[in-house]
């Protein structure tokens, strides 16, 4: 099964000033930004399944001998 990413946020640790800090999920990005985020996860997972299937042919080489 190829790698798709589907939809995407952007998860952010903020810090409060008194030291506490809490995770923030930001879903309204303006379109530089999600175009950027849309063209690096695509090259993410044009590599993954690259990776996976150099993976499944090194293992049936193994397999067939």
């Amino acid at each position: 099964m190829k790698h798709k990413c589907t939809s995407w946020a952007i998860i952010a640790t903020m810090e409060r000033s008194d030291g506490t800090w809490y995770d923030e999920t930001i879903t309204e990005i303006d379109d530089d930004t999600a175009s950027s985020v849309d063209e690096f996860l695509t090259e993410y997972c044009e590599e993954k399944n690259k990776e996976k299937k150099n993976d499944w042919q090194r293992k049936r080489r193994l397999w067939v001998g």
